[in-house]
């Protein structure tokens, strides 16, 4: 059979035939690429980029912008409080945003004579640099050498420095600054204040203080949560008034994982206390004209106690030749010792004392001064117990050797005086809120030497009552109390022994009661400037007479009288 499509050999070639040269490929060769030439000013220009970028921002921090801080703020300062600002050096180091700001002063648009307002020595500021692109200023420090600062509050209680006369017309009375009020946020750390000083004259109070040899040192003051890696202890020290005062701080663990307690410890030694007592209320009854102390503080602050007790102020007190007056009333009391042991929380309203101890402590007031006074101690209002105005609780109270000068009027206008000598009086557990105390008094009187005791307790009706007892006093004494218009010559003595009580009435009055009273004369001798018989008239109606002296019951005794 014929093949339609011819024949194709599909065997492969011989094997071990070797292809000849003409049958191998060759190889193209590739045409070779030119290498372009190498630019060898390509680092030189990123090195010149790179030192023109670092040179410009040191020249800009080292020598530009303290220059415009030097221009500019001033021109800030003066739109904003009208106070000239003046600054001879500034050094900002461009690796840590440290700024040195040296010889700085700032001054009123007329200057004081007794020299610039505020002079800085050097203020250095460890500054945050990012915290001003977050519209902030931070500082990680703060130090401020050998500041002086002249204060004047003038008599319309404005201040010559612009910022207190805002915060001093805005505030009410009492209020503290509210810093979170701010147009600006702020957090200044470890802020140290070394071997500085303050001049401030009072012309409100016609007082002029001198702070000396400041060394101050507040952990930080701050608008806004900023937390720092180290915060300094607080401190402060200065010579106030010719007075040193140290003050420092500590945390103190408390037991049974309560968590911390900040402490803050204060020495005052030789302080002259009555340049600062017009600083007190206006309420207050009381002025000094003299005194020191040796005074202790420590301030503590617990955040896990109930609201009104979490601060609390300890006060250890030595004082020497105090004298106050009256206010509004002739009042003259004079102490030349005493010791106090008190705490005081603020925000509870609570003045606790622990030990007041005194001696000759010489009153010179009128009787209705010295019962309103004892009435606001014993008798607080009710509001005062629920907290609403200050309480005062007492553990313990001493004196001895005291004395009290009573001024009265009669019904002539004439002043009597009446002397105690010798008074011992002792206060202990005493607390108004909870109905409880003992109070013990004694003493005897300058005229006719009778002494008298009283040994008195709260009762829970809110009385105070006690066994009253008096003895060797002139019989003329009782016999006017009865008869106060009887005009006979009266000699002997008396002795008188029932329970005495004190309470508060309504309007808030100091009221007594004799209860279970017996009056006993001895050497009783009458001398009658009128007929016969008025003995019984002086002694007829005894009931009458108990009532004049706020007895409910009486008993009267007499022994060798006699009537002329």
């Amino acid at each position: 059979m014929s093949d339609r499509y011819g024949s194709i050999a599909i065997e492969p070639d011989t094997p071990g035939t070797p292809l000849s040269k003409k049958d191998k490929p060759v190889p193209r060769r590739r045409k070779a690429v030119p290498k372009k030439p190498k630019n060898s000013r390509k680092p030189l220009v990123i090195t010149l980029v790179v030192f023109f970028i670092i040179s410009s921002y040191f020249l800009t921090a080292t020598y530009l912008l303290p220059l415009a801080v030097k221009k500019y703020l001033p021109q800030y300062i003066a739109s904003q409080s009208g106070l000239h600002l003046t600054i001879d050096n500034i050094d900002l180091n461009p690796l840590n945003f440290q700024l040195t700001l040296r010889q700085i002063t700032a001054d009123t648009a007329v200057p004081s004579t007794s020299g610039p307002l505020l002079k800085i020595d050097s203020l250095f500021i460890d500054l945050d640099f990012t915290s001003l692109i977050r519209n902030s200023f931070t500082c990680d420090k703060l130090v401020i050498d050998n500041l002086a600062l002249n204060l004047i509050r003038y008599k319309d209680k404005s201040y010559n420095l612009p910022i207190l006369s805002f915060f001093s017309g805005t505030q009410k009375h009492g209020q503290i600054i509210d810093f979170a009020s701010l147009p600006f946020l702020f957090s200044l750390n470890n802020i140290d204040i070394n071997n500085s000083q303050i001049y401030f004259v009072d012309q409100v109070t016609d007082k002029t203080h001198e702070i000396e040899e400041l060394q101050l040192a507040i952990p930080t003051l701050s608008n806004f949560s900023f937390q720092s890696k180290n915060y300094i202890t607080p401190h402060f020290s200065a010579v106030i008034n010719g007075s040193p005062i140290t003050l420092s701080g500590e945390a103190v663990q408390l037991d049974e994982n309560q968590g911390f307690q900040t402490k803050l410890s204060c020495s005052i030694q030789s302080l002259n206390l009555a340049p600062y007592f017009s600083y007190l209320p206006a309420s207050f009854p009381l002025t000094m004209t003299q005194g020191q102390a040796d005074t202790s503080l420590e301030i503590s602050f617990v955040p896990n106690r109930k609201q009104g007790d979490r601060l609390r102020i300890d006060i250890k007190m030595n004082a020497s030749d105090l004298k106050f007056g009256g206010k509004t009333e002739p009042l003259e009391i004079t102490i030349p010792a005493l010791t106090l042991d008190a705490v005081i929380t603020p925000m509870g309203k609570k003045f606790h004392v622990n030990d007041i101890i005194t001696k000759k402590i010489q009153i010179s007031a009128s009787e209705e001064l010295t019962a309103s006074a004892l009435h606001a101690l014993f008798f607080p209002r009710r509001e005062q117990v629920n907290n609403t105005s200050p309480t005062i609780t007492i553990d313990r109270f001493l004196t001895d050797q005291g004395t009290v000068i009573f001024r009265s009027t009669d019904t002539t206008r004439k002043v009597i005086r009446s002397q105690w000598n010798g008074l011992q009086v002792s206060i202990k557990d005493f607390d108004p809120g909870k109905s409880s105390g003992n109070i013990n008094i004694s003493g005897e009187h300058a005229g006719d030497k009778g002494s008298f005791s009283w040994q008195g307790e709260v009762t829970p009706s809110g009385k105070i009552q006690g066994k009253l007892l008096l003895n060797n006093f002139s019989a003329a004494t009782f016999i006017r109390q009865i008869a106060p218009e009887s005009g006979d010559n009266i000699a002997g003595v008396a002795s008188f022994s029932g329970d005495l009580s004190f309470y508060s009435t309504e309007g808030d009055l100091l009221s007594y009661i004799f209860e279970g009273g017996m009056l006993h004369f001895q050497n009783l001798k009458i001398s009658q400037k009128r007929p016969p018989g008025s003995r019984q008239n002086l002694y007829a109606s005894p009931e009458s007479a108990i009532q004049k002296t706020n007895s409910t019951s009486g008993i009267f005794s007499l022994q060798e009288q006699t009537s002329a």
